[in-house]
């Protein structure tokens, strides 16, 4: 099976060469700015190969057009050929991103979903997770390819609570501190667990494959 590329070495490796299509994929992280980063580092790369239709769960920030074209240059990418192939929409509300899932049944191509728990954590509307939870897993059940990008709370838990985490195939934390990147597989469906540790400098993706630390890696 082919695999999508994310452009980022340590991402495709701990994936074993990418994004399989017709799986569900988590990117979970702390500080939420780290995510913000690879958001923006892997759609330039998805979008060469697929059309991506993104939904954000907030009422401000979202994809900065200059950050994608700055790494679209960085990845010999042509930043004109991918735009047409990126589509942005947002949920301002718990309510509002469950709408939003639904109506992207119909929608061919990668579904990038950003930040789905955040407004009902933010209002402490946390019975929403289980309805967002819902409309994903349906999704997932039609054989599309989703990668959700959510961020992890100080603690390390992450946001919709544990339970939505049973949706994904796979999934991906990273926690930032220092100059270090800590970049872990917690679950998949056909890799044994892995745990990387890595140099990093924030806004810039780490090009050179240099594995600093391989902390923990074991079959279950």
């Amino acid at each position: 099976m082919k695999k999508l590329k994310t452009g980022l070495w340590y991402i495709d490796e701990i994936f074993r060469g990418g994004f399989k299509e017709g799986y569900t994929y988590e990117i979970s992280g702390y500080p939420w700015s780290i995510v913000k980063d690879h958001i923006h580092y892997i759609i330039p790369n998805l979008a060469k190969h697929r059309r991506l239709t993104i939904l954000y769960g907030q009422y401000f920030e979202g994809l900065d057009p200059y950050r994608i074209a700055k790494y679209c240059r960085i990845y010999n990418i042509e930043y004109s050929e991918i735009k047409n192939r990126i589509r942005l929409a947002r949920g301002f509300k718990g309510e509002d991103y469950i709408d939003g899932v639904k109506r992207l049944e119909k929608i061919d191509g990668i579904l990038i979903l950003v930040d789905p728990y955040l407004h009902a954590y933010m209002t402490g509307n946390k019975q929403l997770f289980g309805g967002i939870s819902s409309e994903i897993y349906k999704l997932k059940r039609l054989g599309k390819t989703i990668i959700i990008f959510n961020r992890l709370l100080a603690n390390e838990k992450p946001l919709g609570g544990e339970f939505h985490r049973h949706i994904a195939d796979y999934i991906v934390s990273m926690k930032y501190h220092s100059g270090y990147l800590n970049i872990e597989l917690i679950k998949s469906l056909d890799t044994p667990n892995k745990n990387i540790t890595i140099e990093y400098e924030p806004g810039y993706p780490s090009l050179k494959k240099k594995i600093q630390h391989t902390i923990l890696e074991w079959i279950r």
